[in-house]
Protein backbone atom coordinates (compact mmCIF):
# COMPACT_ATOMS: atom_id res chain seq x y z
CA UNK A 1 0.00 0.00 0.00
CA UNK A 2 0.96 3.51 -0.44
CA UNK A 3 1.10 6.31 1.51
CA UNK A 4 -0.32 9.64 -0.08
CA UNK A 5 0.98 12.83 1.39
CA UNK A 6 -1.52 15.10 1.91
CA UNK A 7 -1.06 19.35 1.20
CA UNK A 8 -2.15 20.13 4.44
CA UNK A 9 0.40 17.13 5.96
CA UNK A 10 2.91 19.30 4.42
CA UNK A 11 1.85 22.69 5.38
CA UNK A 12 2.19 20.92 9.46
CA UNK A 13 5.82 20.09 8.75
CA UNK A 14 8.13 22.89 10.42
CA UNK A 15 11.15 24.30 9.10
CA UNK A 16 14.42 23.80 11.20
CA UNK A 17 14.27 27.64 11.77
CA UNK A 18 10.49 27.67 13.32
CA UNK A 19 11.59 24.38 15.45
CA UNK A 20 14.71 25.93 17.13
CA UNK A 21 12.51 29.54 17.65
CA UNK A 22 9.87 27.29 19.10
CA UNK A 23 12.04 25.29 21.51
CA UNK A 24 14.43 28.66 22.65
CA UNK A 25 10.59 30.29 23.24
CA UNK A 26 9.59 27.32 25.43
CA UNK A 27 13.12 27.44 27.30
CA UNK A 28 12.74 31.00 28.03
CA UNK A 29 8.90 30.33 29.59
CA UNK A 30 10.64 27.54 31.91
CA UNK A 31 13.21 29.93 33.05
CA UNK A 32 11.22 32.76 34.00
CA UNK A 33 8.89 30.54 35.84
CA UNK A 34 11.84 29.21 37.21
CA UNK A 35 13.25 32.65 38.75
CA UNK A 36 9.62 33.75 39.52
CA UNK A 37 9.05 30.39 41.93
CA UNK A 38 8.31 31.40 45.59
CA UNK A 39 11.19 31.59 48.18
CA UNK A 40 9.40 28.46 50.22
CA UNK A 41 10.15 26.50 47.05
CA UNK A 42 13.60 28.05 46.18
CA UNK A 43 15.00 26.70 49.75
CA UNK A 44 13.22 23.44 49.25
CA UNK A 45 15.23 23.01 46.46
CA UNK A 46 18.13 24.18 47.50
CA UNK A 47 18.80 22.22 50.37
CA UNK A 48 17.51 18.78 48.22
CA UNK A 49 20.75 20.31 45.83
CA UNK A 50 22.82 20.31 48.88
CA UNK A 51 21.26 16.68 50.27
CA UNK A 52 22.54 15.25 47.04
CA UNK A 53 25.86 17.02 46.86
CA UNK A 54 26.75 15.48 50.04
CA UNK A 55 25.42 12.23 49.11
CA UNK A 56 27.22 11.54 46.24
CA UNK A 57 30.66 13.14 47.78
CA UNK A 58 30.36 10.85 50.57
CA UNK A 59 29.97 8.08 48.27
CA UNK A 60 33.08 9.24 46.16
CA UNK A 61 34.84 9.97 49.09
CA UNK A 62 34.17 6.20 50.73
CA UNK A 63 35.58 4.57 47.05
CA UNK A 64 38.75 6.31 46.87
CA UNK A 65 39.38 5.09 50.22
CA UNK A 66 38.52 1.94 49.78
CA UNK A 67 40.41 1.59 46.86
CA UNK A 68 43.90 3.53 48.34
CA UNK A 69 43.90 2.71 52.36
CA UNK A 70 41.98 -0.47 52.08
CA UNK A 71 43.52 -1.93 49.25
CA UNK A 72 40.56 -2.51 46.98
CA UNK A 73 40.48 -2.35 42.98
CA UNK A 74 38.57 0.79 41.79
CA UNK A 75 36.24 -1.76 40.09
CA UNK A 76 35.99 -3.92 43.75
CA UNK A 77 35.53 -0.62 45.49
CA UNK A 78 32.31 0.38 43.51
CA UNK A 79 30.65 -3.14 44.26
CA UNK A 80 31.47 -3.02 47.40
CA UNK A 81 29.74 0.26 47.72
CA UNK A 82 26.84 -0.44 45.35
CA UNK A 83 25.84 -3.49 47.30
CA UNK A 84 26.41 -1.81 50.64
CA UNK A 85 24.49 1.18 49.54
CA UNK A 86 21.67 -1.07 48.16
CA UNK A 87 20.65 -3.13 51.27
CA UNK A 88 20.68 -0.08 53.19
CA UNK A 89 17.97 1.55 50.52
CA UNK A 90 15.93 -1.84 51.23
CA UNK A 91 16.15 -1.96 54.42
CA UNK A 92 15.20 1.39 55.54
CA UNK A 93 11.97 1.31 52.38
CA UNK A 94 10.74 -1.55 54.64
Amino acid sequence: MEEKTNQSDVEKTKILGEVLKDSFEELRETFRAFFKAPKALWGINVSYVLEGLVYFGILTILRKYSSENVGLTDSRARLVLTKKWMMKGFKTKA
